[in-house]
């Protein structure tokens, strides 16, 4: 296992631990746990997953092969680069992404999520299977870093999942 790199101290920036979750992945009442916003954890629960399932727009993404998987993480380190953010951990599952990453402490997290989740659609657009369709959930999971053992512990985490 890779050592964690130093946590950021630069008083320009923050860091943060982001999951962003591909559209239709993660329904609210699904068996495995869910997450409502605001409030906490969604016990499981057959009919609030199907009620879900029925209300969505476009059919579920999954990140399903290795070459979409680096397509997203491609455009993540893109767009990391192009806003001279701080990418300390990525790591692109099939269904979810975590990023640790320590953008201008001056910018807003949804600033941050946005410009990340437009990079993707963008590069994914040139897809006939991603074209012109819903490619994220609408909400993302954004965690504060504000230690040095959080931000190890936050790495370790992504990178060994």
């Amino acid at each position: 296992m890779s050592q964690p790199p130093a946590f950021p101290r630069d008083p320009e920036r923050r860091t943060f631990h982001i999951i962003i979750t591909p559209y239709g992945s993660r329904l609210q009442g699904a068996e495995r746990g869910s997450h409502r916003h605001g409030t906490g954890p969604v016990m499981p629960s057959k009919d609030l997953e199907d009620y879900h399932r029925q209300i969505m727009t476009d059919g579920k993404v999954v990140f399903s092969s290795p070459f979409i998987r680096e397509i997203v993480h491609n455009s993540i380190l893109k767009t990391c680069g192009e806003k001279r953010w701080l990418l300390s951990a990525l790591n692109v599952r099939t269904n979810h992404v975590h990023i640790l990453i320590s953008p201008f402490a001056n910018e807003d997290t949804s600033f941050v999520v946005g410009a990340l989740k437009s990079g993707v659609v963008e590069a994914l657009s040139e897809y006939p299977e991603f074209r012109g369709r819903k490619i994220w959930a609408e909400k993302s999971s954004v965690n504060w870093i504000g230690s040095a053992r959080y931000f190890q512990y936050a790495y370790r985490y992504i990178m060994n999942q």
